[in-house]
């Protein structure tokens, strides 16, 4: 698995990273360079930087496993040591999201998204959007819930998964 900013090509990052042995070392070493980062960031940040239990990958980007239980939810990076998991439970796995660039905190959103049944109701495609109301009553920009238009039938529940700074 990449880390978020990690997919991009040696030019990309000798533009992003002002030259060519600062990008080609970023190129070069970004996974393992984006650990300290992580790491600095997670220090003094208001955003915590959760993971989430899960079995697997898939499961999580599907909005499967963003419920933490009654041990609450592992943080990653300075805060680390703050959460153990029940006594004798091992080999669990975490998932969490990141921004490419710093900050790289984002908060895990799961949408479920229902659609009422009316007599009249129709199937019609598009792109459904959300924006959030944030703590001091103001909203977020909208963000498309899925990669493009979709069928959306009356009566379906469909269920996403979003992160935002």
């Amino acid at each position: 698995i990449e880390m978020a900013g990690c997919d991009q090509g040696l030019f990309d990052f000798i533009e992003l990273n002002g030259g060519i042995y600062a990008g080609g070392r970023e190129f070069v070493a970004c996974n393992h360079l984006k650990s300290i980062e992580y790491m600095h960031d997670s220090i003094d940040n208001t955003c915590p930087m959760m993971g989430y239990p899960c079995r697997d990958y898939d499961r999580f980007k599907d909005g499967h496993c963003l419920e933490c239980g009654s041990q609450g939810c592992a943080q990653m990076g300075y805060h680390a040591d703050q959460y153990a998991p029940s006594p004798g439970v091992t080999n669990l796995k975490y998932y969490l999201s990141t921004a490419e660039r710093a900050p790289h905190c984002v908060y895990h959103y799961q949408v479920k998204l229902t659609l009422g049944t009316s007599s009249s109701a129709g199937d019609v495609h598009g792109t459904p959007q959300v924006s959030f109301v944030t703590q001091n009553a103001g909203a977020t920009d909208y963000y498309d819930m899925t990669d493009g238009s979709i069928k959306l039938q009356p009566g379906n529940t469909y269920q996403y998964f979003l992160t935002t700074p």
